[in-house]
């Protein structure tokens, strides 16, 4: 809506209602509007940060390092398959590779793991144990 009929309209409408009344219904419909574009802004946040994974728009470089680990190394994994696993090791030496710490690194390894995946070494196809870093 063009600002200046807007201004006149509250003017022609001060001039008809009185200035304490129109002020006052003015002020309700920003009110209104406010919590209108509150609304939408939370709708909108709300849609748009649901593509995000997990955490929304909040961002630090180690979520982003752990991020791009999932994306890399997890990837291929398919549950219930353990030999498409990465090591524990593997992530570790890809973040550390990345400028993480050892220590945030071996966290990292830890959190992104999944779920119900025995430790210790794991067998490749033919049976043969795999060797760290393989």
């Amino acid at each position: 809506m063009d600002p200046n009929y807007e201004r006149q309209r509250r003017l022609i409408e001060e001039a008809t209602l009185g200035t304490v009344r129109a002020r006052a219904k003015h002020a309700e419909e920003d009110r209104l509007a406010a919590e209108q574009g509150r609304a939408d802004a939370k709708k909108n946040f709300n849609a748009s940060e649901a593509d995000r994974w997990p955490w929304g728009s909040y961002e630090t470089k180690h979520l982003r390092m752990l991020a791009a680990a999932v994306k890399e190394l997890w990837i291929r994994y398919v549950p219930g398959e353990p030999d498409t696993a990465p090591t524990n090791q593997q992530v570790i030496d890809w973040l550390v590779k990345r400028n993480v710490t050892q220590y945030v690194a071996e966290v990292m390894a830890t959190i992104i793991r999944a779920d119900g995946l025995k430790p210790g070494p794991r067998k490749q196809a033919s049976g043969v144990p795999r060797t760290n870093g393989t």
